[in-house]
């Protein structure tokens, strides 16, 4: 829990608050569909000196 404590004050608010799971796993399950990796700009220019690759 320490990890979680650290990053979140008052832990139980955050786990009440509301949920939208189609605004949440909107971007992951479109870029499922399309095949692209998802994330910044920098992220994604990481990975792409990490691989190699152009993505």
């Amino acid at each position: 829990m320490a990890p979680a404590l650290e990053r979140v004050d008052d832990f139980t608010a955050f786990m009440d608050e509301a949920f939208d799971e189609a605004f949440a796993y909107a971007a992951p399950r479109k870029a499922e569909r399309i095949g692209r990796p998802i994330g910044s700009a920098q992220c994604l220019d990481d990975m792409e000196a990490r691989t190699g690759l152009l993505l």
